[in-house]
């Protein structure tokens, strides 16, 4: 199928990237339902149906223009390019973050609805936020730095695999796809006391390196 725009109150979409219709973004929410962002910020952003021939179902408007680059959560907050960096607002279109995480340079975003993150692409390296813009592996102050430095070199989007935490980056220099494995954090298990001393205790316990449940 193809959306055209033609059942939205503003009217078809316009071709062109100029033109204040024209599509800037697009994203699929955890309901399935697909958004449009467009090229100004005198047009809204577009929500259809999932259905097989995609209906016009709501709008967000917004104070800000937004340019390539478009994610929305499973709270229906959208994510969209709006330099400097990206802004992140909720589905009354009020701004919760401008820019979001602090980050003023990124190009690309994806979330992770499942595991809560969003991915910021920012062309030689990938960042990773909490949904609140918290740096999770972020060259901004977090305890682990960015992931892709030294590998990725001209990366303009970014994807997510919300069923493992896989992420995808573009290389537009070396033309391939970039994947990262989500990192697993170790699982450990503690069992009851095995020996009490009036200064120490031990402990019974196992760690799984493959973070599987014990």
């Amino acid at each position: 199928g193809q959306m055209t725009g033609a059942e939205t109150p503003g009217g078809a979409f316009d071709p062109g990237e100029a033109s204040a219709g024209s599509i800037m973004g697009v994203a699929v929410d955890t309901s399935g339902s697909v958004w449009v962002t467009m090229h100004m910020q005198s047009r809204p952003f577009y929500k259809f149906s999932d259905a097989l021939e995609n209906h016009y179902a709501s709008e967000v408007t917004t104070a800000f223009g937004s340019e390539p680059g478009l994610a929305v959560d499973a709270e229906d907050n959208l994510y969209f390019r709006n330099s400097p960096g990206y802004t992140k607002v909720n589905s009354s279109g009020e701004a919760l973050a401008n820019p979001f995480s602090g980050d003023e340079h990124a190009v690309g975003v994806a979330v992770d609805p499942a595991g809560g993150e969003v991915y910021l692409d920012n062309v030689e390296s990938i960042e990773a936020f909490s949904l609140s813009g918290a740096p999770i592996e972020s060259c901004l102050g977090a305890s682990t730095g960015c992931f892709g430095v030294g590998h990725l070199s001209f990366s303009r989007g970014v994807a997510v695999d919300a069923s493992n935490g896989t992420v995808y980056a573009t290389d537009g220099t070396q033309n391939d796809v970039s994947v990262f494995e989500a990192f697993v954090q170790p699982g450990v298990g503690v069992g009851g006391l095995s020996e009490q001393l009036p200064r120490s205790v031990t402990l019974n316990g196992s760690v799984n390196p493959e973070g599987k449940p014990v």
